[in-house]
């Protein structure tokens, strides 16, 4: 029974590492430097794990960084790139979504009821620009349309984890840096976020030749609550714990 396992695991990560595409939309809502710098630093560390340039869609603002921006931090903006990609996406391919921005509390009629949701706030700026909230309802509605083998969604905002959790279903995964009630750090490229992702790349932590979702959300986690230099200042207590929720075994997926 356990080679057959083994089996298993070996063919479902060859799907998903070499038969599929990878993608990934990585959104920034807030024109401050620690937002961009880890939109830069996730940028980077996704092309090394095999993501094409063409393959990365980032709604930033421009910042004077490396990475190429396909549209503004707007809502329409955020639409269009998510009604493109269900035109090219197929259930073989993977999808990364990361969200980088503030996070508010805000309440919403959802299916007659009224709810208390995220909202992450779009088009901030230090100039008199209308802010645009998307919450996390609308967030998982576009990913529905997108029918990728897998779809991971990780955020650093305020909040995230109501974020992480309604989109965690199906073929998605949510992961966020903090609870449903919890106040993240991100400073200077530093995050829960980009410790996350650059796992993937990390030999030490590699099983049957890759890193799985498990073992990378483990290895953040770690590596979030002992980083000094985020806490230093002013830190909370208890430091944010991050969440995951997913319907599948992260233990037998991989980016």
């Amino acid at each position: 029974m356990g080679n057959n396992n083994n089996i298993m695991l070996t063919l479902l990560i060859f799907r998903l590492v070499v038969m599929g595409r990878k993608y990934a939309v990585l959104i920034n809502g807030a024109d401050e430097s620690r937002y961009h710098d880890n939109i830069e630093a996730i940028y980077d560390t996704l092309l090394d794990l095999g993501f094409s340039k063409d393959g990365v869609h980032i709604l930033d603002r421009p910042s004077g960084r490396s990475y190429p921006i396909r549209a503004h931090p707007t809502k329409t903006g955020v639409k269009s790139i998510f009604s493109r990609l269900e035109k090219e996406i197929g259930k073989d391919d993977t999808l990364v979504v990361h969200i980088d921005d503030h996070g508010e509390l805000t309440r919403v009629d959802h299916e007659g009821r009224d709810e208390g949701v995220v909202g992450v706030v779009l088009n901030r700026s230090r100039q008199s620009v209308r802010e645009e909230y998307l919450t996390e309802i609308e967030l998982d509605r576009m990913l529905s349309g997108v029918h990728a083998g897998l779809t991971v969604v990780t955020t650093d905002i305020c909040y995230g984890g109501r974020l992480a959790r309604r989109v965690g279903h199906g073929r998605c995964v949510g992961i966020s840096a903090g609870g449903l009630d919890e106040i993240p750090r991100t400073l200077n490229g530093m995050s829960f976020s980009s410790y996350f992702y650059s796992a993937f790349s990390s030999t030490e932590l590699m099983q049957d030749g890759v890193v799985n979702l498990k073992v990378a959300f483990q290895h953040a986690s770690r590596r979030y609550k002992n980083d000094d230099a985020l806490w230093l200042c002013n830190p909370p207590d208890p430091i944010p714990t991050p969440q995951i929720f997913s319907q599948m075994d992260p233990s037998r997926l991989t980016i």
